[in-house]
């Protein structure tokens, strides 16, 4: 058996740990671009450089795919390392060509995302256009004429945009695009012969806050956009700082609002409007349906429940740096894309550091004292494992403790008596 954390407590007035028992911290570490230098390098881990990586999503390979001005650029797990090559686009010179690989050429992307059959999409944001790349890196566009800003709905190259930053899709490829400047969310689906975009929330150029069905709704700047296993759409409404969700029933989209206050910015956790956000820019969801959200303004990453109860899970609220760490100790510096893997890694693209993160749950032991009890907590997601407990810091003698474990948000947590002359306690799966 291995104990993966052990704290002691030397003295009954002792707490050990100031982790936050309704937030479940994760470790970030930076596993490919140099934070703090910007460039277009391909390479291994470090090595490698990012102008500006935003929107990113991974293949069923687990592949990273990251837009970086101009660039589409792919991160792959090579054994321990991470390897950084150009999939599509150049850095200079920029441009609306399709073509394949390094022969096509973009306008400052900043939406990516990928289907069952590992073809990607891209929001071409200052080309204002919707773009595919196969797998063998074919780029076309789908959707929008180059250089031409509207609001039209239609076929093809019939269809208008206005700088489009988020976009995620089905498995089948129906796309779901944040029309950023136009404050509304499109469809753009294939319907055998054309790609035909709708708008199905928001009205065109009416920036708002109102939750209401289809036209009804207002958003202000959405930039992210991600859809959950179950159909249901989540959108960071930039401009709002909320984050915004759309379900689908009989035949029209209805908007609510699912965490953070329309309109009103800052950094509070808590349970839906209580929350605060400061220009959310990214999005990702993992198996579990918890949301999690790139705040930009803040440098933080911040995770909500199902039930809508957020928590910052990495960053400090107004502190931007460049700093590997867990919870709070992280540092991050206008953090904008996010993927989460199946086994719940998440990967962060943090545009002002030029770097990516990779977060991982951490495996922390909270522990604090009442009157009359020691209460240990940690997170629900570290499954199958026990708190022991033991009179000194040994091999042997640990015991595990009797009482049942209970859950309260997203924290196991288990109580022991109070013990005048101390104890150490440890996390431990048998």
């Amino acid at each position: 058996m291995k104990a993966l954390k052990l704290f002691a407590v030397l003295g009954i007035v002792v707490f050990l740990s100031t982790q936050d028992t309704k937030a479940q911290p994760f470790t970030f570490t930076a596993i490919a671009g140099t934070p703090g230098m910007g460039g277009s390098a391909d390479g291994t881990n470090k090595n490698a450089t990012f102008i500006a990586p935003a929107g990113m999503t991974l293949d069923s390979g687990g592949n990273l795919y990251v837009v970086d001005p101009n660039m589409v650029r792919k991160i792959s797990p090579v054994g321990t390392n991470w390897v950084v090559t150009t999939f599509a686009g150049v850095a200079l010179p920029q441009g609306s060509e399709d073509g394949t690989s390094t022969n096509a050429r973009f306008r400052f992307p900043q939406g990516i995302t990928a289907d069952a059959a590992n073809n990607l999409y891209v929001a071409d944001t200052y080309n204002h256009t919707i773009r595919k790349i196969t797998p063998g890196a074919v780029v076309s566009t789908l959707a929008g004429e180059p250089r031409s800003i509207g609001t039209n709905d239609g076929l093809n190259a019939a269809a208008r945009f206005n700088y489009p930053f988020g976009i995620t899709s089905t498995p089948a490829g129906v796309l779901f695009v944040a029309d950023t400047r136009n404050h509304t969310i499109r469809q753009v689906s294939f319907d055998g012969a054309n790609w035909v975009t709708t708008t199905i929330a928001g009205k065109p150029e009416t920036p708002g806050t109102a939750d209401g069905i289809g036209a009804a709704a207002r958003f202000n700047e959405p930039a992210a956009i991600a859809r959950d296993t179950d159909g249901t759409l989540y959108v960071a409404d930039f401009q709002n700082h909320a984050i915004r969700k759309m379900t689908f029933a009989a035949n029209v989209w209805t908007v609510t609002t699912f965490a953070g206050l329309p309109g009103v910015a800052g950094s509070s956790d808590g349970q839906g409007s209580t929350a605060r956000f400061n220009q959310p820019q990214g999005l990702a969801i993992d198996s579990a349906h918890c949301v999690y959200v790139a705040d930009a303004g803040n440098h933080t990453i911040r995770r909500i429940t199902p039930g809508g109860v957020v928590r910052t899970i990495g960053g400090r609220a107004g502190l931007a740096g460049i700093a590997d760490g867990t919870g709070s100790q992280a540092r991050f510096d206008a953090p904008y894309g996010l993927a989460v893997d199946s086994a719940g890694n998440l990967f962060v693209a943090d545009n002002y550091s030029y770097s990516i993160h990779r977060g991982r749950l951490a495996a922390l032991l909270d522990i604090r004292l009442t009157s009359t009890q020691c209460i240990l907590s940690w997170p629900s997601g570290l499954t199958n494992y026990v708190p022991q407990v033991n009179s000194k810091v040994s091999a042997t003698g640990w015991t595990t403790l009797p009482s049942g474990i209970s859950l309260v948000d997203t924290f196991n947590y288990q109580t022991n008596s109070r013990q005048p002359g101390g104890a150490f306690y440890r996390l431990i799966k048998p």
